[in-house]
């Protein structure tokens, strides 16, 4: 998931000017800081779908679908990233204003794995290659490839990443209620949802996908 922390004072003309402010209705806007956009690779496409925040000062509270993001009118070592939103501001924004940004929680998906990945984003149903694009399930019954060998998996006990096989399940706190690794499950592998049946390590058995 590709984000920035809040930022502050980094609203700019499109010039990459300071000093400028942004009314209530406008669907554009300009952000310059040359170490968080330091390059294309930072800018181009990296936020399409995502969330621009306002996280302090004039306007905070907001948040705004992005539809594009591009390296605006000035070199990209600038650091000066155009936002084009999919609805205008509702309040002003003006060069004091802090911002926080947060990609498309579906661009470049890739197989989870315990403390890397969280929070996982959905469960493929059909098989996927690499660069392809897919549909995932984000709620409702699902079948999944259980890892079993940490914990008995049983009919609705909490389902989390597994921290063995990649692109599996297994059981919270080892299968054990209120146990001492609940607690290192819910920081560490990411929830999924609630087991539907007995769990057979290396089958795909049902859950309750509960990510949205």
């Amino acid at each position: 998931l590709t984000n920035v922390a809040s930022i502050d004072g980094k609203f700019v003309t499109s010039a990459g000017a300071a000093g400028t402010a942004y009314a209530v209705g406008d669907k554009t806007v300009y952000v310059r800081d040359s170490t968080v956009f330091a390059s294309d690779t930072d800018v181009l496409g990296n936020y399409e779908g995502g969330k621009l925040g306002i996280t302090d000062a004039a306007g905070e509270g907001y948040g705004y679908k992005i539809k594009a993001s591009s390296i605006g009118d000035l070199d990209e070592v600038s650091g000066l990233i155009r936002f084009d939103l999919y609805d205008g501001l509702q309040v002003v924004v003006d060069s004091l204003s802090s911002c926080g940004i947060v990609g498309s929680p579906y661009k470049n998906l890739k197989i989870a794995s315990a403390n890397t990945d969280s929070p996982v984003r959905g469960i493929t149903v059909v098989d996927v290659a690499a660069a392809e694009y897919a549909w995932v399930q984000t709620q409702g019954n699902v079948f999944v490839l259980c890892d079993e060998s940490a914990g008995t998996v049983a009919i609705n006990t909490v389902a989390v990443v597994s921290d063995g096989v990649d692109g599996a399940a297994t059981v919270m706190g080892q299968g054990v209620p209120n146990s001492e690794e609940d607690l290192d499950d819910l920081t560490t592998e990411g929830f999924l949802g609630e087991w539907l049946s007995a769990g057979v390590n290396g089958e795909y058995v049902p859950m309750w996908l509960r990510l949205e």
